[in-house]
């Protein structure tokens, strides 16, 4: 009776080292697999996945990758959808939308591209020297990493109107893309740029800047772009609209329209 006491203990302790080995195998095992999972951006607990936070906002709660479709003013009133396929990483969006601080490409200006000192602008805006002290509207800044879009709208009375932009600092190059506001008869809102000075102040100015125009899409009017080089004491731009110019003279130009402004270095 004693030996066979003896034997059912070491079977016991046999089966019960036996058991907390699996269960370290099974422990080890499902640590290894939390590994993987947590490296794809997903946690396993007892058999049940799970998303980590990190991964979930960067891929802005859109897991599975489908498109989203927003509706936003075409410029004339009207709405038009925009798609976007959410879940793309934050850098790439930075390389799309060439927020990158190296330049990918030589920044070309266009070849009717023209300076205007402050003296050349005193005729087109007589006693009108600064813009900012009194300006109504509220005032936009422009920096690398975000981009401005105006929708100028025509006034209700005849008088000046014009835009005013703030301007990192930092910023070198910057680009005006200017969207038709049909595509059956494209009009464009397409401006004289005036660079202010930190009191808001006339320092120079510039016209001809056009560089390429884009064709329409399903989900975009046509566009004008031009590249401008900002001077290094401008601290706003003031725009108002031309109602013909010698770059965009096959176009025909309207005092309302949507624009948007970037950065390019």
């Amino acid at each position: 009776n004693a030996s066979n006491a003896s034997n059912a203990s070491n079977a016991s302790n046999a089966s019960n080292a036996s058991n907390a080995s699996n269960a370290s195998n099974a422990s080890n095992a499902s640590n290894a697999s939390n590994e993987v999972m947590s490296s794809t951006g997903f946690s396993q607990v007892d058999g049940v996945d799970y998303v980590n936070n990190e991964y979930l906002e960067n891929q802005e709660f859109n897991l599975d990758g489908k498109k989203r479709f927003y509706t936003m003013p075409d410029g004339t009133g009207r709405m038009e959808t925009i798609e976007r396929k959410k879940g793309v990483s934050r850098s790439i969006l930075d390389k799309l939308l060439n927020r990158s601080q190296q330049a990918t490409a030589p920044i070309a200006l266009s070849g009717t591209y023209v300076r205007l000192s402050s003296e050349d602008l005193k005729s087109a805006f007589e006693d009108d020297r600064c813009f900012v002290e009194g300006y109504k509207k509220s005032i936009k800044t422009l920096t690398l990493k975000k981009d401005v879009g105006l929708w100028p709208r025509k006034p209700l009375k005849e008088k000046f109107e014009y835009e005013v932009v703030k301007l990192d600092p930092a910023i070198e190059y910057m680009q005006i893309d200017s969207y038709a506001s049909n595509n059956e008869k494209p009009v464009y809102y397409w401006p004289l740029v005036v660079f202010l000075n930190e009191k808001g102040c006339i320092e120079e100015g510039v016209s001809g800047f056009k560089n390429s125009q884009v064709a329409a899409t399903m989900l975009q009017h046509s566009a004008l772009q031009g590249v401008i080089k900002v001077p290094k004491d401008a601290h706003y731009i003031m725009m108002t609209p031309l109602a013909s110019a010698v770059d965009v003279s096959e176009q025909e130009l309207s005092n309302q329209g949507q624009i948007k402004i970037s950065v390019l270095q």
